[in-house]
Order: structure tokens, then C-alpha cells, then sequence
């Protein structure tokens, strides 16, 4: 698995607000949308763009009826597959002959489609066009000085954090912080210790961690049998809660294929997260349990905001990832749009990518707060869709600094491959040295598979 390095971006300045999509609309006669009727689009070159999410459809829909705005000789037909089996589906299409003009990919399979010939290298079919987009997930598309997809959404770890929870309890998600030494300083049998240098976390989770009698994690009558409020995220895991604590100890290589998931490093940051919750896992997934109102501080990636959107009886935030010794690292992903290279309406095409790498083409997908454009004009967009239903997005688009992942066509086998041992781990049913220990065998086995 192949990680780039980690870049700041405290200094990077955003690019101003996203023009409307709402103007460019009024100019349109009939949308050339999906729901255009066949009269509407008869004579019209036709464009297929295939993606495998609803939500963002409907917001591609809209964007596409602006850009029809401009291109009244081109109609976008926006296709959704299920998410299961997208990418054997897109080898098999692309194999056949029946696949898209342009589709959505991921980092994983972006190097096995350039090296294959099917997608287009689009840095010449963009030209001048070339947009501003997000650098690091730019990142994830350049293979051989190429570009094999345009930059469409990204989304960070972040953690999110139950409202009334945190500030009944006092605890700040804001600033919280981690550090590996908390772990050796473990509290007394029937009460706290002080918290170990440059560590707010773990004493946190403890106090917003309460049993059905409402004691703390902290009181020496606390029941672990009887959990009615969990402190934090139960499924550790999950490559979200990991990952940006192995990177925050400089366990994450920025070369080669692997995890480092036996270096000092990642046995500090596995031990303090085994040692955080001292709770067993939820019956529930995380998810559920945090719309239900019985997770206070629940770790994950920004994708996760659409659907907690739709919870009600809470109020929710979301603040940055913890910050570990040498500071607070996300770990960043994307989805991109790539180019079949077979497409029979080449020029039609072209003119689809162009919109699409722009401020204007993604500013549905921010108005619809679908995902973090990777356009950085319509960022400022997607920051002000959130806060018109009360969230301060400014963690999700702006984390101090980030690792990305630009691997392989294993990569999420990989990371899925290695949980079963590392819930092992986690359950207290394994040693941590001897997990860790056979986790890197796993994803060595299954890279050279």
C-alpha cells in the first residue's frame, strides 16, 4: 500500500465563493438531465457518466442541466450501479465494450486502469483547463506524470461529537489530545489518575463513558457489563480510527507497500487505542449508536455527514481528529472521474471533463453538501451548505495536515483483511505484539496474492 507524505496546509489560501448554480439554471430551457424526454435530446451527442451514489446523482443531475446551459448540443445521461461489485463491473464493461464515456474511480483502481490503456491520460484532453483543485487529492490521480481522473470529491477523518454529551461532561472536542505514554500511566483500580503529559483524550472518554446507573468510567463501582453511554467509537478497526493515529507516530511509510504495523510506532498507537475505551464493543454499529444518542465521540470519515444528517433528537458537531505528539493528521480519500478510452464521442467528452473539473461543474455536489469539492472555488460552497442546517464544516475542509492513500488495486482488501485479527486484539483475546505481528503477515499475503 503506497501513502503519500504529509503536506500543511495551514497556509494555503481558499479560493473565493462558487458561482451560482441557481443563475446559470435560469438560462436553461429544457434540463438535459435524465429527465429530459427524448424529444429534448433527439440529434444531441450523448455522454454517459456512471457513478454508484444516489445522493450525488441527483446532484450531478443539476449541475448537468446548467452545464447543458452552455452545451445545448450535448445531453449527460447520469447512470447508477450498485456500489457492490462497481469495480469488477467496470473491468468487465470496459472489457466488453459496454462501459460509460466517463465514471466515476477511486485511488485503488486508478493505477490498474492507466496501466491498462482503458482511460483516457487527461491532462492533454483538459489542456488549459486544468483546474485548481485540491493538491492532495489531485495526488491520488497522477501516476507517470499522467492524470488519469479529474479530482471530483474528497473527504477526511474526522471526529464527530454529540452536542449536549460533550458539554454536560466539560469536555472540549476541539482541543482534545492523545500521546502513547498515557497508556503506562494506567489509572488506580476505583478512580482517575492525572492525565499523562499531552494527553486530554483518554480521561475524556472515560468521563463521557457511563453505565446504566449512570456512573463515569472513572468510579470505582463502574459496571462494564452495564454500558448505556459509550465514551467513544467501540469499532476500532475501522481504518478511520486507526490510521491517523499510526500516521500522527510517523507509521505510515511514504514509499512501498508496507503497513509498518510491527514498528514501535504502531505498537504505541495500537496500545493506547486498546487501552482507550475499556468498555466491550457496542451491540450496534457505530453509527446507529451515535444517531441514537448513546455515543458521545464517534471517529470516522466526513463521508459519514449525509447520513447523519437525517438523525434527529440530537444535536451534533464535528471537530478535528485528536492531535497526537507531533500534531493532528487526517487521512484523506476522493473519488475521481475517468475517461473511457473508447468513448465514441470523443469531442463530447472532452467538454463533459471540462465542466466537471470546474468551480461550476462541482458546485452542485457543494450545495448539496454531497462531498468536499475538489474544485477549491466551490469549497467555500459546501462549507456554507453545512452551516445553513448548523454544522461547521471548517474540520472537514481544513485539517491541519493529511496523509493520503495512493495504493493499489488491494488496498481496501487489504485493510479489510487484517480487521478480524485486530478486533482480536482489541477484545483482549490476543496480544498485541503477536496480533500486530500476524495483521502484517495477512496484508503481506494478501498484496502478493
Amino acid at each position: 500500500m503506497h501513502w503519500e507524505g504529509l503536506m500543511d496546509r495551514r497556509a494555503r489560501a481558499r479560493a473565493g465563493a462558487a458561482l451560482a448554480i441557481a443563475a446559470v439554471m435560469a438560462a436553461c430551457g429544457e434540463p438535459a438531465g435524465d429527465a429530459a424526454g427524448t424529444d429534448a435530446t433527439a440529434g444531441l451527442s450523448t455522454v454517459t457518466f456512471r457513478l454508484w451514489d444516489d445522493a450525488a446523482a441527483a446532484a450531478y443531475r443539476e449541475s448537468f442541466d446548467a452545464f447543458n446551459a452552455v452545451h445545448r448540443d450535448i445531453h449527460v445521461e447520469v447512470e447508477v450501479v450498485p456500489e457492490a461489485g462497481y469495480a469488477d463491473r467496470t473491468a468487465s464493461d470496459l472489457s466488453d465494450g459496454t462501459m460509460a464515456d466517463v465514471f466515476w474511480t477511486t485511488s485503488d483502481s486508478v493505477a490498474a486502469l492507466a496501466h491498462s490503456g482503458e482511460v483516457l491520460e487527461l491532462r492533454e484532453t483538459l489542456g488549459e483547463d486544468v483546474g485548481d483543485w485540491e493538491p492532495t487529492v489531485t495526488g491520488l490521480y497522477t501516476l507517470d506524470d499522467g492524470l488519469w481522473a479529474v479530482p471530483q470529491l474528497w473527504d477526511s477523518t474526522v471526529l464527530f461529537y454529540n452536542t449536549d454529551l460533550v458539554e454536560e461532561a466539560g469536555v472540549d472536542p476541539a482541543t482534545l489530545t492523545w500521546h502513547p505514554d498515557a497508556v503506562r500511566e494506567k489509572a488506580p483500580a476505583g478512580g482517575a489518575s492525572a492525565p499523562a503529559l499531552g494527553d486530554t483524550l483518554r480521561e475524556a472518554v472515560r468521563t463521557l463513558t457511563r453505565d446504566e446507573e449512570g456512573r463515569t468510567a472513572t468510579d470505582k463501582d463502574f459496571s462494564k457489563d452495564g454500558v448505556a453511554q459509550y465514551g467513544f467509537t467501540t469499532d476500532l478497526t475501522a481504518p478511520a480510527v486507526w490510521l491517523p493515529y499510526l500516521a500522527q507516530l510517523g507509521a505510515v511509510p511514504t514509499t512501498g507497500d508496507d503497513l509498518s504495523l510491527t514498528s514501535p510506532a504502531a505498537r504505541d498507537a495500537f496500545g493506547y487505542l486498546a487501552e482507550l475505551p475499556a468498555v466491550p464493543p457496542a451491540p450496534i454499529p457505530d453509527r446507529e449508536l451515535f444517531t441514537n444518542g448513546d455515543l458521545a465521540l464517534f471517529q470516522a470519515s466526513s463521508a459519514e455527514m449525509r447520513h447523519l444528517a437525517g438523525a434527529t433528537g440530537i444535536r451534533w458537531g464535528v471537530a478535528s481528529v485528536p492531535s497526537g505528539p507531533d500534531g493532528r493528521v487526517s487521512v484523506v480519500d476522493g473519488v475521481g472521474a475517468s475517461a473511457n478510452a473508447a468513448t465514441e464521442n470523443p469531442d463530447a467528452t472532452a467538454e463533459v471533463l471540462r465542466w466537471l473539473s470546474s468551480t461550476d461543474g462541482q458546485s452542485a455536489l457543494a450545495s448539496h453538501g454531497v462531498g468536499v469539492p475538489a474544485a477549491a472555488g466551490a469549497q467555500d460552497l459546501y462549507l456554507s451548505s453545512w452551516s445553513d442546517r448548523g454544522v461547521d464544516a471548517t474540520a472537514v475542509v481544513a485539517p491541519e495536515a493529511v496523509v493520503t492513500a495512493a495504493s493499489g488495486p488491494r488496498a481496501r482488501e487489504v485493510l479489510e483483511a487484517v480487521r478480524p485479527i485486530l478486533g482480536e486484539m482489541f477484545r483482549g483475546d490476543r496480544p498485541l505484539t503477536e496480533a500486530l505481528s500476524a495483521a502484517q503477515a495477512t496484508a503481506e499475503q494478501a498484496l502478493g496474492s
